[in-house]
């Protein structure tokens, strides 16, 4: 049992049919085409496009500072919601936005279950603290596959009536902090896990939404 395109698309409703995130893809991505498609995108001059780009050592990166970026836009072109992370990321992801109206051509699904795999290898390292990507796809995989472990959480709110055509990570939201006693939840999780059985198990949750 692992995590699959068709996981993410159930789950968050993400493209799985499609050519890959990777194709044409320019590793060398210049400040230059940062400007070029910074400025076909979002309309930035050049103030503004240097104004949302990380400094590292005194210079300029190639990384958006997603904060930065997502300020400028809501105050000069009101273009994104204002709900964002000031998480940087590689200014080169822009080419996958050229043009806006092909990007659902892509296969986000796949890419974004290839990279969290990636990321779940690092979890039995010795100092790992977090894993990055979209832990929201994790998560509601383990509700749907393995509801008895959550059965009777106060946290995690099951909404019911969530139409059946919606990704499903909308029926789920949690409620509270995060817990400071995390050594002693993690060895009530394990222990929980040790239990389960065939029985407490969903191979194929989707199945009847199939038909």
């Amino acid at each position: 049992m692992a995590i699959t395109p068709d996981d993410a698309q159930q789950i968050l409703g993400l493209e799985v049919d499609g050519k890959a995130v990777t194709e044409g893809f320019n590793n060398k991505f210049s400040f230059n085409d940062i400007y070029a498609l910074s400025q076909k995108l979002f309309g930035l001059n050049h103030i503004e496009r240097e104004s949302v780009l990380e400094m590292k050592d005194g210079r300029l990166s190639k990384k958006f500072n997603l904060k930065k970026l997502r300020d400028t836009l809501w105050e000069t072109k009101k273009r994104i919601r204002k709900e964002c992370s000031g998480s940087l990321v590689e200014a080169s992801y822009l080419q996958l936005l050229d043009p806006l109206d092909k990007m659902r051509e892509y296969s986000w699904g796949t890419a974004v279950v290839a990279f969290l795999k990636n990321e779940l290898t690092k979890c039995s390292r010795e100092l790992t603290k977090q894993v990055n990507e979209n832990t929201c796809l994790f998560q509601v995989w383990i509700y749907l596959h393995f509801p008895s472990l959550f059965k009777g959480n106060s946290y995690v709110i099951v909404g019911e009536n969530i139409a059946i055509n919606k990704p499903r990570a909308q029926r789920y939201s949690f409620k509270g902090g995060q817990d400071k006693e995390m050594p002693q939840q993690l060895m009530k999780l394990r222990n929980a896990i040790d239990k389960l059985t065939a029985d407490d198990v969903i191979f194929d949750p989707y199945r009847d939404d199939r038909r």
